[in-house]
């Protein structure tokens, strides 16, 4: 058996029927009664970390195995008397070395809770920063967003809806919504709890430009343009309805960016 190396809680060691099998004993479970005899010796260079060993298939009790730093290992080799003892130890230096050189992957570590919170911190600790960095660089971005709609909506005046389609918006909310808000579906419309949203452009007063939703929710679309194209399937629902209600309407002029200039129309700025 290759001698190799575990990690147990943090630090590198070998197990003992690895160390008994390359020291060559008939029995490889007998370096753990020379493990106990030694065990005050051995404790002073280290922890001595130990568990419960499965028995054999072919039966037997459970029984204590150990793991051994690299002067323990070293130790055990010299207490065991084994004609190899020297060739194990030269075998222990070198393996030791070259993980001290990080030429050496271990084999397999044992699990613990400590294990794997080390693991967890060490493989996740860069995903963590990448994802802070991600998040303040969206918010700049959403700032920035705010920002330009904001100077926007200083510049192109906001239309009021033509009373069509005001009409056909109440309607749509009262008919197919409950007096549901159609954006959120958690607010109630009535008693002039609605605001008219101008969803396609807030120069364009149109019945397929916009629609009737809560304050929450239009002021929201207004400051949070994720928000807002988040509840353009909501909207296209809305609109649906409203097509299935009242057909298409007078469209043509606003998608093309000209609206209306009726003065019966006009309304006041919203």
């Amino acid at each position: 058996m290759q001698l190799t190396i575990q990690l147990v809680e943090g630090e590198p060691r070998v197990h003992d029927l690895i160390l008994a099998e390359r020291l060559g004993f008939e029995r490889p479970r007998v370096i753990r009664e020379l493990i106990e005899r030694n065990k005050p010796e051995l404790e002073r260079y280290g922890g001595l970390p130990c568990g419960t060993a499965n028995p054999s298939p072919l039966g037997g009790r459970p029984a204590t195995e150990y793991w051994l730093n690299e002067a323990q290992a070293l130790l055990i080799c010299i207490r065991s008397d084994a004609e190899h003892a020297a060739d194990v130890r030269e075998e222990i230096i070198k393996v030791f070395v070259a993980w001290r050189h990080g030429e050496l992957v271990p084999a397999s570590s044992q699990v613990t809770l400590t294990a794997i919170g080390e693991l967890f911190d060490e493989k996740l600790s860069p995903v963590v920063r990448d994802i802070a960095n991600v998040q303040m660089e969206v918010a700049r971005l959403d700032d920035k967003v705010t920002l330009i709609y904001r100077r926007v909506d200083d510049i192109v005046p906001r239309r009021d809806f033509s009373t069509e389609a005001k009409r056909q918006f109440r309607c749509v909310v009262v008919q197919k919504y409950n007096d549901d808000c159609p954006c959120c579906r958690q607010s109630k419309l009535g008693n002039g709890e609605g605001e008219y949203d101008h969803y396609l452009g807030r120069e364009l007063r149109e019945p397929e430009h916009g629609w009737l939703t809560c304050k929450k929710c239009n002021l929201k679309m207004a400051t949070d343009a994720l928000f807002k194209a988040s509840r353009r399937a909501a909207f296209e629902v809305f609109q649906e309805l409203r097509r299935q209600m009242f057909g298409n309407g007078p469209s043509s002029k606003s998608r093309k960016g000209s609206p209306t200039s009726s003065s019966d129309d006009q309304g006041s700025l919203f």
